[in-house]
């Protein structure tokens, strides 16, 4: 997968950045690692198919450009596994299934306010994402669902200052906006994550 490819390029550079005095900067760059839980909202005829939610991973880079003491724009660039699919039923046994998004490439872009504290700094975020498949129809990360959403990605975090760099912890929601279903299929699905991340800035 070529997205794969550009992010494993993207973190293999970064520890040459996070090496750099960024005290004086007014830019950091970064990389995080978590955990996400998928959930399908499928709004369709009772019965006829249910939605697999479950556990997956992530992993991305992150640009944050400090505006002041207070605000900041942060750049976040992921690629998240996701174990969700949608079960077709007849008379309430599975006859079919296919998954949704096991594989993403997520893009978001926040405004962030922190306070800081002696040891730690607090800090919300709010922003747009734009997500798009990072599989192709072969691969076995293969989908019949291959339209990008566009999401609504809200969060906490706690970051800590070490010696070289920041470490923080991120819980974030992903609130998906677009229908996911092909024009002319019925009913709806929707595609909504929780996330938990470590990050490590410059």
């Amino acid at each position: 997968m070529r997205p794969a490819t550009c992010l494993l390029l993207s973190l293999a550079v970064l520890p040459c950045s996070a090496q750099q005095d960024t005290t004086t900067s007014s830019i950091a760059f970064g990389f995080s690692l978590g955990t996400n839980y998928a959930l399908l909202d499928i709004n369709t005829a009772a019965g006829q198919a249910r939605s697999v939610n479950g556990a997956g991973f992530r992993m991305g880079t992150l640009t944050e450009w400090q505006l002041n003491n207070t605000w900041s724009l942060s750049n976040q660039v992921e690629l998240s596994f996701n174990p969700t699919r949608v079960e077709a039923l007849n008379g309430g046994d599975v006859v079919s299934s296919y998954k949704v998004y096991p594989a993403l490439l997520d893009v978001s872009l926040h405004a962030v306010r922190g306070w800081s504290g002696k040891a730690h700094r607090i800090y919300v975020l709010a922003g747009p994402m734009l997500r798009v498949p990072a599989s192709t129809k072969n691969d076995e990360f293969s989908s019949p669902i291959d339209r990008a959403d566009v999401a609504i990605d809200i969060g906490i975090g706690r970051e800590k200052r070490l010696a070289k760099f920041r470490v923080a912890w991120e819980l974030r929601y992903a609130h998906g906006l677009r229908d996911l279903q092909a024009p002319g299929q019925e009913g709806a699905l929707h595609f909504r994550t929780l996330m938990l991340n470590l990050c490590f800035k410059g």
